[in-house]
């Protein structure tokens, strides 16, 4: 009660010791000033963090931003054909070029052997003996997904997906067994 000013159950002491009133008032001054002082301090700490936090993930957004332009730039680069699509030969060629590596390297935040594998494995053939390609989209698409973080529920939906390919390839194993057996 007194922090608020309510002097009522100490009136016994101030009649006793009037100067005790002046001890209690500059007690509640100071005890306020040092609440208010560690409050100020709290709330200014936790408005930096979040003030550094909106700068980081403005500068994260900035610099995928602009990577996504650069690799976009170096895929139209290497589409010298104009097609939409980077064949093997073409992925080949930069592979040899060390600069246009590094480049494309930096801008994807990739090393050289996971190009060299992000490549093939967002690569698609044709299945008429056409050579390997990726398409602009895929590739894009593919490098967004490849700065995401896994997390257990997107390996979960991965094993799921697995366990129905699973499924699917033996009840076709099952099928074919029954039609060789017919046909025995």
């Amino acid at each position: 009660k007194v922090m608020q000013m309510d002097f009522d159950p100490m009136k016994p002491l101030f009649r006793w010791a009037p100067i005790t009133k002046y001890i209690v008032m500059c007690y509640i001054v100071v005890t306020n000033w040092a609440i208010f002082s560690i409050l100020t301090a709290v709330v200014s700490d936790e408005m930096a963090k979040v003030t550094q936090k909106i700068e980081s993930d403005r500068a994260a957004i900035e610099k995928s931003t602009k990577n996504n332009r650069l690799v976009a730039k170096i895929f139209d680069r290497l589409d010298d054909d104009g097609s939409g699509d980077i064949t093997q030969s073409q992925f080949e060629a930069l592979m040899r070029s060390e600069e246009e590596v590094h480049e494309l390297c930096d801008a994807a935040d990739l090393g050289v052997e996971d190009l060299q594998e992000f490549f093939e494995i967002l690569s698609q053939g044709n299945g008429d003996g056409h050579e390997l390609h990726i398409s602009r989209q895929a590739f894009l698409e593919g490098l967004e997904r490849e700065r995401e973080s896994v997390n257990q529920r997107s390996l979960m939906i991965l094993e799921k997906r697995l366990d129905v390919v699973g499924e699917q390839v033996l009840s076709a194993m099952r099928r074919m067994e029954e039609l060789v057996a017919r046909c025995a």
